[in-house]
């Protein structure tokens, strides 16, 4: 069995876990792993805007005029929107195949696209997983928080999966994250974003419990594991978590911005409209 999720809610359109301050002892909203990341500036951003105007309108020229660049833009978007959705939908459907074999690995999962049982029991065997266990139970979609070394709670979230793992002759612990597209890990920049949300989890001091109640992790896992799967295979990517420490300054700075966004913008009254008069002392 996994370990119990702690409850969450949305303040201000952003994910928040309630968890109980080991500290204090009174329950808190501590923003999740996504939504201090997503707070994160992506400079990067304005650049694929821009290629995605060219490329849109290179594809659909055909369709929508040669010269008429904002409509083959708006055309690309909303097929892309599509096409991420049916990927996320995808990457959905294939935890929850992987989570059950892990959890039950005498049953095959109902009513799941064969392609996905086939990869999850390739990527299972060929790595040789097994599950770590805390509190009595498998740390498949655990509840995770971190609190610094003030001991503040930083963040929460839940992982995918912490385990061991082998390559060859060597056997490692991991927290492993499934993605079902590559989402940048082959560029060349050092830290890709799956790495560091993955890292995030790994580098997390608490287990959540029953009621949002902590426990410390027994430890830290060797290394960062991302697996990107398709119909057609995957592939393991791999980053010792060691490496990514230099990432957890930089998460909790932005956690700190999340917190103080959180209790100022609440107090910024909006501003209302006012009347005025033209000339002749109308409102207007």
């Amino acid at each position: 069995m996994s370990t119990v999720k702690a409850p969450t809610r949305s303040v201000n359109n952003s994910r928040v876990y309630r968890i109980v301050d080991p500290s204090t002892g009174d329950v808190v909203d501590v923003p999740s792993v996504n939504t201090v990341l997503g707070l994160l500036n992506k400079p990067g951003l304005n650049g694929w805007q821009v290629n995605r105007h060219i490329e849109a309108a290179r594809k659909t020229a055909k369709i929508v005029g040669e010269f008429d660049t904002p409509e083959a833009f708006r055309k690309y978007v909303r097929a892309q929107a599509s096409s991420d959705t049916a990927a996320i939908d995808r990457g959905n459907e294939f935890h929850e195949v992987i989570e059950e074999l892990l959890e039950y690995p005498d049953n095959e999962p109902f009513d799941a696209q064969d392609w996905m049982v086939t990869q999850a029991h390739s990527i299972i065997d060929t790595l040789q997983i097994k599950p770590l266990q805390q509190e009595g139970g498998d740390l498949i979609e655990a509840g995770i928080a971190h609190v610094n070394d003030s001991h503040e709670l930083v963040y929460a979230g839940t992982t995918d999966l912490f385990c061991t793992y082998t390559v060859g002759d060597v056997t490692r612990t991991a927290v492993f994250d499934w993605k079902s597209k590559d989402v940048g890990l082959h560029k060349a920049k050092p830290y890709p974003d799956p790495f560091i949300s993955t890292a995030a989890y790994g580098l997390a001091t608490h287990l959540i419990v029953d009621g949002g109640e902590l426990v410390p992790m027994l430890a830290r896992p060797h290394d960062v594991c991302v697996v990107t799967v398709s119909e057609t295979g995957w592939k393991l990517w791999v980053k010792p978590l060691d490496e990514l420490m230099v990432c957890l300054p930089l998460i909790e700075a932005m956690a700190a911005v999340f917190q103080f966004k959180a209790e100022v913008e609440p107090t910024i009254a909006p501003r209302k409209a006012t009347a005025t008069s033209n000339n002749n002392g109308e409102k207007k």
